[in-house]
């Protein structure tokens, strides 16, 4: 076997080193001939140079680069699939999204108010007013609330209502969004609202007949009731005596002292009647009624007497036997 000769000093561009160390010298020895030059390894011209050629300033430039921009390319991609601000298609949407989401979907109706009677302002207020006056009679309002102001017709007619205004809170402030009601309701109207009246109601009301028809009813039967009884008036004053008729109604219009009545005894039917309307005056002091007849008895339905100075209504029925007789006194 040869003998590696022993290298005591390297000559490099002039420059000559000495190895003191053993081993250094024998490693050179066998390796120097394939380094071209550590200068340009340094450099990173070499790219391909193996590791125990690499030196002290480590990887060369070439390499490093193109490792330093493959990484800031994975870099950005990673940034791209992490959005920067939370959405609806945000699948990392954080507490603070979610909390504004339902802020901003959560709304309180906060009622209703007259613009007269509950914010004391004039039908003419301005909506700058009524944001103002809602501000002080809506004691809780949070973004989104609403609530509606009714606009009357005029001051005077609280209850006439002109319009229907919806205002909103944006969190900070009352303001106007829309009017919800151009054509108002009429003060009848309003009642009608709040009375409680349903179909059923009006399907009763409107089967019942109206005033004209009433009118028309009751007149026929009065004007029947009258014909049927006759009525009679009569001028006699003083002392009278009178024969009634079946079914008249005898009418005195002066005042009499003395009254006697004698009533029917033919062509009669139970239910028939007889009616008397009279004025006793002063120095009344007689009343009699009766048949003349004992066939047909006289009764009364109770004790009653006929005193002057008063006005009297005295009826007699025939029940078919009898005539009974009643008086009522008039105030």
């Amino acid at each position: 076997m040869n003998k590696i000769p022993e290298v005591s000093k390297i000559t490099k561009r002039g420059v000559t080193y000495g190895i003191k160390d053993a081993d250094a010298r024998t490693f050179l020895q066998g390796k120097q001939d394939t380094v071209g030059d550590l200068a340009a390894i340094r450099s990173g011209a070499q790219v391909g140079a193996t590791a125990y050629q690499k030196p002290q300033t480590g990887i060369p430039a070439t390499d490093l680069s193109s490792d330093v921009q493959s990484d800031l390319a994975a870099i950005g991609d990673i940034k791209a699939v992490i959005p920067e601000q939370a959405s609806s298609s945000n699948k990392l949407a954080d507490i603070d999204f979610v909390n504004s989401t339902a802020a901003t979907a959560t709304t309180t109706y906060r009622g209703a108010y007259n613009l007269v009677t509950d914010l004391n302002l004039s039908v003419s207020a301005t909506y700058a007013q009524i944001a103002t006056a809602l501000a002080t009679a809506v004691q809780t309002a949070d973004n989104n609330d609403y609530c509606y102001v009714q606009r009357p017709v005029t001051d005077d007619t609280p209850t006439e209502i002109a319009s229907v205004e919806r205002f909103k809170h944006n969190d900070t402030a009352w303001e106007y969004e829309y009017t919800l009601n151009n054509s108002g309701y009429t003060a009848a109207q309003w009642a009608a609202l709040n009375s409680g009246i349903t179909s059923g109601l009006v399907a009763k009301l409107s089967a019942l007949p109206t005033n004209s028809e009433l009118t028309t009813l009751l007149s026929g039967k009065v004007d029947k009731e009258y014909a049927e009884k006759k009525l009679v008036f009569n001028t006699t004053s003083g002392s009278t005596t009178f024969y009634a008729a079946v079914n008249e109604y005898r009418v005195w219009q002066g005042t009499v002292s003395t009254i006697s009545i004698v009533l029917p005894t033919s062509n009669l039917a139970a239910g028939d009647t007889c009616g008397f309307n009279f004025s006793t005056d002063s120095s009344f002091n007689n009343f009699t009624i009766s048949t003349g007849s004992s066939l047909y008895p006289v009764k009364p339905m109770k004790d009653f007497a006929i005193e002057a100075g008063k006005t009297y209504e005295v009826i007699a029925l025939y029940d078919g036997n009898k005539w009974l007789v009643t008086a009522v006194e008039f105030e």
